[in-house]
Formats: structure tokens, C-alpha cells, sequence
């Protein structure tokens, strides 16, 4: 790959994470439910998607254990997408991402027991460093009262249903070769199965009729979230992953964390005490120095597909 396409698949990464930083904001400016607001981001992404889909030359097909294994994860993936705006609407911006960003650190505490993967040192202080900047991050918001506070326990809770995505996608690699998945088609499945968890809630609350009664500056935020934060990020993001190495994608994953705190403080006003900023670098220093050992493993094992 020359420097040219290197330089436009980075920015387009980099445009990835940019789009996925911004989500806090544009759910603050939506008159929806954080259920909703899960709902028709994964509804207004669909056809988007399969557009896309069909773009591509070659489609393989996936197996059906496959196939249920994908709606799984995308019912988690609705109740964690759920969670989060929750935790947005709940308490800072900035302190539901860094809470959410634990992610990491429970596939860690989970894997020895469901894929009997063994912790090296550096993990075991990477979990008690992180619970430490957990400690110090959400310390002051509880005692701020309820409000802080629920939004902090849907904000790891988020994290928690994350964690569960990557345990379940794991297992589905593990079941069939990487190479065999056509990661549009998969991602497709996995917003149907979002929209199938969500859709009685919709149909319950009359949210179709609620969204056509919009105003038209919100109903273009909640398209954009639709088209530009899910399908158009997910298009970019795939058609991009791999054709960088490992560690640069593990680099990269973590602009979206600092461009969503990054955002809020600038345009929303939000402020993190030193306590919490310290708490805060502690849990995104750790994990990525998690993630970026683990990559570099990897890569030395087999060359980066």
C-alpha cells in the first residue's frame, strides 16, 4: 500500500472515530427515549447497509449457527447502545464514555472463565489499576445524588453488555475463519436483531408516530445518527481495518473516547476535576496498553488479515 492510500485510510479511521465520539451530543439534542434512540439509529442504518452490502462484488454466505449467534449480539448490542444514551442523559458526557471504556477490563475478568484464556501479570494490575480509576472517575458524582448515579450504573452497565458482544463474536470466530465473514452482511444481522429486541417497546409507546412529530432540525440529528454515526462509520471502518496493521487499529479505537470528552468540554461546557481526570487517564492508559500488548502478540503469531 503506498502513502497516499495509507494517509487516506487513516483519515478515514480517524473520521470513524470522530462520527462515534460525536454520538453523546447529537442524542442530547433528540426529543427520544434512550430506547428509541437505540432503535431507529439501528432502523435508519439498515437499508443504508444493505446498500452497501450489495455494492460488494463478493458476498459469502453465513451459516445459520452463525447467523443466530449475530442476533445475539445484536439484541446486546441494543441494550448496550440503550444503556449508554441512558448514562448520557443521566451524567456527563465525558464520565460515560471513560465508565463505558471499561469494556476491556471485564472480557478480561470474564475470559478465563468462559474461554478459559489464562491473566499475565499485566493484566491483573491493568484490572486493579482501572477499578482504581473507576474509584476516582465516579467517586464525586455519587454523592452529587440519584440522577449522577443512575447515570453512572447505566454507563457500566454499557460497558458490561460490551464486553458480552465481544465474548459472543469471539465464539463466533472461533467457529468459522475470519476470512469466511462478510462483515457488512454480519453487521446487518446484528441491527435486525437490535430492531427485533426494541421493536415492542416502539410499538408499546406509539415511538413511529412520536418520531414523525419531530422537528426537522431533530429529525435530521436522528437520520445522521442513522446514516452517518452507524452505516456510513461501519462501511468506512471495515473497508479500512484491514488494510492497517494490528496496532495501529487498537491506536486509533481509542481517538473515539478522547474526541467524545473532547467534544463535550468544548461544546457542551463539560468539566472533569483533576481526581477524575486522573481516574480517567488511568483507565485509558491501562486498557490501551492492554490492548496494544495483546495486538502485538498477535501479530507477531500471523500476519494481520
Amino acid at each position: 500500500m503506498s502513502l497516499n492510500e495509507k494517509i487516506l485510510v487513516r483519515g478515514k479511521l480517524t473520521f470513524c472515530m470522530l462520527l462515534w465520539g460525536s454520538i453523546g451530543l447529537f442524542t442530547r439534542y433528540i426529543e427520544l427515549t434512550a430506547f428509541e434512540l437505540a432503535f431507529f439509529r439501528a432502523f435508519f442504518a439498515l437499508p443504508v447497509l444493505l446498500l452497501f452490502s450489495f455494492q460488494k462484488k463478493r458476498r459469502r454466505k453465513l451459516k445459520l449457527p452463525s447467523v443466530c449467534l449475530y442476533i445475539a449480539s445484536g439484541m446486546c448490542i441494543a441494550l448496550a447502545w440503550s444503556a449508554l444514551f441512558l448514562g448520557y442523559a443521566y451524567t456527563s458526557i465525558a464520565n460515560a464514555v471513560l465508565v463505558y471504556s471499561m469494556c476491556p477490563v471485564y472480557v478480561m475478568i470474564a475470559s478465563p472463565f468462559l474461554l478459559k484464556e489464562k491473566l499475565d501479570r499485566f493484566q491483573i494490575v491493568t484490572v486493579i489499576g482501572c477499578f482504581i480509576g473507576l474509584y476516582a472517575l465516579i467517586g464525586s458524582d455519587f454523592h452529587l445524588g440519584k440522577e449522577a448515579s443512575k447515570g453512572i450504573l447505566f454507563a457500566l452497565i454499557s460497558g458490561v453488555l460490551y464486553a458480552c458482544i465481544v465474548l459472543l463474536n469471539r465464539k463466533i470466530n472461533l467457529s468459522c475463519t475470519i476470512g469466511n465473514i462478510d462483515t457488512l452482511h454480519a453487521t446487518f444481522i446484528q441491527l435486525l436483531g437490535a430492531c427485533l429486541i426494541l421493536l415492542p417497546y416502539q410499538l408499546k409507546n406509539g415511538s413511529f408516530s412520536k418520531v414523525l412529530h419531530l422537528q426537522g432540525s431533530q429529525l435530521l440529528c436522528l437520520f445522521i445518527l442513522g446514516f452517518a454515526h452507524t452505516a456510513l462509520a461501519y462501511h468506512l471502518y471495515f473497508s479500512s481495518y484491514r488494510k492497517l496493521d494490528a496496532l495501529e487499529i487498537v491506536s486509533f479505537s481509542y481517538l473515539e473516547p478522547l474526541f467524545s470528552i473532547l467534544l463535550s468540554v468544548l461544546i457542551l461546557g463539560e468539566l472533569l476535576s483533576p481526581l477524575q481526570v486522573v481516574g480517567g487517564l488511568l483507565i485509558l492508559v491501562l486498557t490501551y496498553l492492554n490492548e496494544y500488548r495483546k495486538s502485538s502478540r498477535e501479530s507477531k503469531k500471523e500476519p494481520y488479515q
